[in-house]
């Protein structure tokens, strides 16, 4: 397909990825992982961790995972 490629990958990477092999070079985020707020805190210790998955608070769950609060 010559130049063509989609994020950087060629269609035969893409296609062997989605068969279930590797892409040739991986894909690294720069992006920092997002902290716990107080709000987040706040909810956990007034609500719970099990009210908050049952509520799917989803974002807040993984802030608070990610600061190491929650495992």
């Amino acid at each position: 397909m010559g130049d063509d490629k989609i994020f950087g990958y060629e269609w035969e990477e893409i296609r062997r990825a989605q068969q279930g092999g590797r892409l040739g070079v991986a894909v690294v985020s720069t992006s920092p992982k997002p902290c716990a707020t107080e709000a987040d805190i706040t909810l956990l210790v007034t609500e719970g961790e099990q009210w908050l998955r049952l509520h799917k608070y989803d974002g807040v769950l993984d802030r608070l995972k990610n600061s190491g609060i929650i495992s």
